[in-house]
């Protein structure tokens, strides 16, 4: 009794010119606007901020937390220092 072979699948075809350049300028447009809103969070952040206080310049914000920071507790001593300068320190009552 003689095997019946399959016939050998065809080749994926490559997608058509149009659609390939499609596909990489919308991956280069999430690319840069991901890489656009990293850059300009914190001025995002700023702005939106501005609707409830008055900042002025040398005015300081703090807009993440260090690595291994834990929750502030009543004892805990708060100091800020500017290249070597001490601007801040206080105890948290």
């Amino acid at each position: 009794m003689e095997e019946l072979k399959r016939p050998e699948p065809a080749p994926p075809k490559k997608p058509n010119i149009v659609v390939r350049l499609l596909a990489f300028l919308l991956t280069l447009a999430l690319v840069l606007g991901a890489v656009a809103l990293v850059a300009f969070r914190d001025k995002i952040n700023l702005d939106s901020l501005k609707r409830y206080i008055t900042y002025r310049t040398g005015d300081l914000f703090f807009t993440g937390t260090p690595a291994g920071a834990g929750p502030v507790e009543r004892g805990d001593v708060l100091r800020a220092t500017l290249e070597g300068r001490e601007l801040l320190n206080f105890e948290i009552r």
